[in-house]
């Protein structure tokens, strides 16, 4: 038997429901849904991928679709919530145009959010049906809140509604979140140190978010000493700027040294960063001869 994933190039305007992957036993076949969902007026292109795990094969399909307004319009065609910071929220707006000669009753509205990252500003809940007019327009506004500050986020959501002739209709919502990130060097080995001595290393401290970064202070623990910058608070870093840090190991004992170097922020979002720090204290015998 077969084990085969699928995926799409591109997304834009083709969905693939359901399960992603199939088990295909010998002379054998399996149907893959394919959903088609155009959010304007053109034609769409698009690759459904596939790839087998047994002999490694891979391979796509191209499809492709028409879309045409009949009788809404969407502006935007989808509500893109973009590059919001995963502490922060934001929110948009779009509207639905009866775009037909005659008056449309939209009813059995659904506001489908598998993320709970969404929800409705204005209107606070959606009707449970709505007489358009022709060329009326009905607005919908949108918050998007990614609650995640460890990675970015990719999230979608759908209103579905139907007209008389039953005819099922979406509004496509997807956003974005870009959380902060701070680089920090990741290993920093000071080998073996006999005890007494002194050992500098540096370590860079890189903002490689796209956005300002405020770094409230550096830290170490006990056994490794922050030389410079000494006393660095408060310090705003912009784009790909960085901080070049130096860090003393001093070791004490004859033994293994681990701990960390922690760059704290709390604008945009609170959080650490954090770099190993690692070393080995040695005591050298004297060789005294009698």
């Amino acid at each position: 038997q077969l084990n085969v994933s699928f995926y799409l190039k591109d997304g834009s305007g083709f969905f693939l429901n359901g399960t992603r992957s199939v088990t295909i036993p010998p002379n054998s076949s399996r149907t893959v849904p394919l959903t088609f969902n155009p959010a304007e007026s053109k034609i769409y292109y698009d690759e459904i991928c596939f790839f087998e795990n047994r002999c490694y094969k891979s391979g796509c399909l191209k499809v492709q679709g028409k879309g045409f307004t009949e009788k809404f319009s969407f502006e935007p065609e989808v509500l893109y919530i973009g590059n919001v910071i995963g502490c922060q929220n934001k929110s948009a707006k779009i509207k639905i145009t009866n775009k037909s000669g005659t008056s449309q009753n939209l009813k059995g509205f659904v506001f489908a959010d598998t993320s709970s990252r969404f929800t409705l500003v204005n209107p606070a809940t959606l009707p449970s049906s709505l007489i358009l007019a022709a060329g009326e327009s009905f607005e919908i506004e949108i918050n998007y809140s990614p609650n995640q500050i460890t990675i970015d986020r990719v999230d979608r959501a759908f209103i579905y509604y139907r007209t008389e002739d039953d005819t099922e209709w979406n509004i496509k919502i997807l956003g974005t979140s870009q959380s902060p990130k701070i680089f920090v060097t990741q290993e920093t080995t000071y080998g073996q140190i006999e005890v007494g001595e002194k050992r500098l290393k540096q370590i860079i401290v890189e903002n490689i978010s796209p956005y300002p970064i405020l770094i409230d202070s550096l830290a170490t623990g006990t056994d490794f000493i922050i030389v410079y910058p000494s006393n660095l608070k408060n310090k705003i870093l912009k784009p790909r700027d960085t901080i070049q840090v130096w860090v003393e190991f001093a070791p004490m004992s004859e033994k293994y040294y681990n701990d960390f170097i922690r760059a704290y922020t709390s604008s945009p979002c609170k959080l650490d960063f954090a770099g190993e720090l690692s070393g080995r204290g040695l005591i050298i015998p004297l060789d005294i001869p009698i």
